[in-house]
């Protein structure tokens, strides 16, 4: 059995229920990750970004005073839920054969470097966390371990399929399977970069920068030194 649980949180409108709204106010907002000089010599491209009506909304400290604890309150909703599945699990004993992944698809700028929302390649942005629990024995040997192994989201899919003792042709599924490392054999993933793109074509930066459709894609390539 397969279950797919997505919460649309924290997400925009950035819209929380008590008593989660009240659960965290400007002191708890981290100091914010920018510059101005970051600012006066971006590039063409990332200035356009930066100056979206959403990057000039959060470059104003009492935006973020106001947002981030409600982000931050949706964070602990979208928690507490999950923690009610996991009692569930706990009670009919799933919770000991069933593999969990926590991840995200995009994060949020929230300001940093001048932008809102998940529009550019910075760590805020592209970095999202993953935390997989494998009850499995054979998972013993890094449980409770951090890895730094260069691994993107569509790794997710061929891991599913390992797991299960099943096999797909890797021209219709790519990625890795994330089993080796879970399981001790491994310390990294077969490739030596990560890659993340993105398709600005249908929102109003390409027309302010001029752009074409297939001209509007931008591309990430990181490895561990960038």
């Amino acid at each position: 059995m397969c279950c797919h649980l997505s919460f649309i949180k924290p997400h925009l409108p950035y819209i929380v229920p008590e008593p989660y709204a009240s659960m965290y106010g400007p002191e708890h907002v981290f100091p914010v990750v920018r510059s101005a000089a970051e600012r006066q010599n971006a590039h063409p491209v990332l200035r356009a970004f930066m100056n979206t009506k959403i990057g000039q909304t959060f470059s104003r400290q009492e935006v973020r005073d106001a947002v981030i604890p409600a982000y931050m309150g949706l964070i602990k909703q979208a928690d507490d839920q999950m923690g009610r599945l996991f009692d569930w699990m706990e009670i009919t004993g799933r919770i000991e054969d069933t593999m969990i992944v926590l991840t995200s698809d995009h994060g949020d700028f929230l300001g940093d470097h001048w932008m809102g929302e998940k529009t550019f390649f910075h760590d805020a942005s592209t970095r999202v966390p993953m935390i997989i629990c494998n009850p499995s024995p054979e998972a013993d040997a890094t449980r409770g371990t951090v890895s730094d192994a260069l691994v993107e989201s569509i790794d997710l899919a061929p891991t599913f399929v390992d797991i299960v003792g099943a096999e797909v042709p890797s021209q219709i599924l790519e990625g890795h399977s994330l089993l080796p490392i879970l399981h001790g054999q491994q310390t990294e993933t077969p490739r030596g970069v990560v890659v993340c793109e993105y398709d600005y074509s249908a929102s109003p930066i390409a027309e302010v920068l001029k752009t074409l459709v297939r001209d509007a894609v931008m591309f990430m390539v990181a490895d561990k030194k960038w």
